[in-house]
């Protein structure tokens, strides 16, 4: 009895998450904009919160949204979102960043792969798609003390994986060194 009340308990907490972002993309559906001109843009801060994946002429990496500035006002988030960025500048773990762009909920392009459930394991629920991006200076959207620890933590072993990768590559000769890294 005592396991399936905290299995409740920890449905309930799970479950009862304000996704806001989720809420802004769900409702642009309802806006009449068949042509999708007029397409609802939120700014979101926070930082990198993933090793970016560079793919051809664009950059896919997970951001931690910490805040969304709704006009003079401040809103406080801690979700995910996919975001897909252009080549450059690359940005690494733990970049603090400022996006512009529109929110949307994840499509399945296929019968056979459900992407939104597979981002959800996750704990992303929206995605961005070329947002206009600038890196953010500002304090309030600082990381918390736990998460700073965790962002030089993860920065070191980015900043390992990077240099054990490089050395494969040149002590290596293709195509045995694609298949080690």
């Amino acid at each position: 009895t005592l396991f399936f009340a905290l299995g409740l308990l920890r449905f309930d907490i799970v479950n009862s998450r304000q996704l806001t972002l989720t809420k802004i993309a769900e409702g642009q559906k309802n806006v009449v904009d068949p042509a999708n001109r007029h397409p609802i843009k939120v700014a979101i801060r926070g930082y990198v919160d993933d090793e970016p994946e560079s793919r051809g002429d664009k950059q896919r990496f997970v951001f931690k949204a910490k805040i969304l500035e709704a006009g003079p006002q401040l809103v406080s988030l801690d979700e995910r979102v996919m975001v897909t960025a252009q080549l450059y500048p690359e940005y690494q773990y733990g970049d603090k960043l400022r996006l512009f762009g529109q929110i949307k909920i994840p499509e399945n392009f296929s019968k056979d792969f459900d992407y939104r459930a597979y981002l959800a394991k996750d704990n992303i629920y929206t995605t961005m798609f070329f947002p206009d991006t600038t890196l953010s200076t500002s304090q309030v959207d600082r990381p918390g003390f736990v998460e700073r620890v965790n962002i030089k933590i993860y920065r070191g072993i980015f900043a390992f994986k990077r240099a054990f990768e490089k050395s494969l590559e040149r002590s290596v000769a293709e195509p045995n060194a694609s298949f080690l890294s």
